[in-house]
């Protein structure tokens, strides 16, 4: 997979004979007490260093895709239910 396209809210990559477009959709913020570890144990207090917070929370990105084939381009947007 090869990028071939970035902006502030969009990144496309080829992928073989298709275009695969990450198209962002904005943001929601979640608590950090909904995050799990295996065995489906929350958390404590010492997070994983690569997690940025966001005044206290998890910033995370959503996002819709588009796939473009050179016939077709198809668009998945599964959204984001009540979050």
């Amino acid at each position: 997979m090869k990028r071939v396209a970035a902006g502030e809210h969009h990144a496309a990559y080829e992928f073989g004979r298709m275009t695969l477009i990450s198209l962002r959709d904005g943001y929601v913020d979640m608590p950090v007490t909904r995050l799990r570890q295996p065995g489906d144990r929350p958390f404590g207090p010492d997070l994983p260093p690569q997690l940025h917070l966001v005044e206290g929370g998890l910033r995370l990105s959503v996002n819709a895709f588009a796939i473009d084939d050179g016939e077709a381009v198809t668009l998945i947007d599964s959204g984001s239910s009540n979050a």
